[in-house]
């Protein structure tokens, strides 16, 4: 069950520090996920959250929790 508004497309824009253009040509390849209502996407924050950490890059050598 839904218990916050999804974010919009500026919202998340705000959150990478990108335009909302780049937002929408990601969201059409899926990265990140979203959902699409007619010409309106939206997303999940634990989505984008999701996202971030599976696309975290690390120095060469180093890993979290890898010492």
């Amino acid at each position: 069950m839904l218990t916050k508004a999804p974010l919009t497309e500026a919202q998340v824009a705000k959150i990478f520090q990108v335009s909302k253009s780049h937002v929408y040509i990601m969201a059409k390849k899926g990265k990140p996920p979203s959902v699409q209502f007619g010409r309106v996407i939206r997303f999940d924050d634990e989505e984008i959250v999701a996202f971030i950490r599976a696309h975290k890059t690390f120095p060469t050598g180093e890993r979290s929790g890898h010492g």
